[in-house]
């Protein structure tokens, strides 16, 4: 599940970004070490989901991108969620929906307040 999450934040990564996703950016949304991250993105690198290429800007950084390959499994995973959140709502009633909604508004506006008021 981390890795999925690793490879979402960097799917907007593109070689020549300015805004791209960052390592410690990965690292603080995760929770884990730096060790954690550089274990998960070898991982997803010998899956070839995954390029880390050397900032040309800052060689100080590391640029991570999706391959083909790791885009079309990540689009797999979006599609297989989209499938199964689709069923289970289904199978909800109304008032049960209306219930779901107005806990997951709730969330929202408790972690924006943690967030420091952000948008999230």
């Amino acid at each position: 599940m981390a890795e999925l999450i690793l490879m979402n934040g960097v799917a907007n990564n593109t070689a020549d970004s300015a805004n791209n996703v960052g390592m410690a950016d990965i690292r603080t949304y995760l929770q884990v070490t730096k060790g954690a991250v550089s274990q998960m993105l070898g991982s997803l690198e010998k899956k070839g989901f995954i390029n880390r290429d050397i900032d040309k800007s800052n060689r100080r950084n590391l640029i991570v991108t999706l391959t083909p390959e790791g885009r079309q499994i990540l689009e797999q995973q979006y599609s297989a969620f989209s499938d199964r959140l689709e069923t289970i709502i289904s199978r909800l009633g109304e008032d049960d929906v209306r219930q779901m909604v107005g806990i997951v508004n709730r969330m929202i506006e408790i972690t924006n307040e943690l967030n420091g008021g952000e948008n999230s």
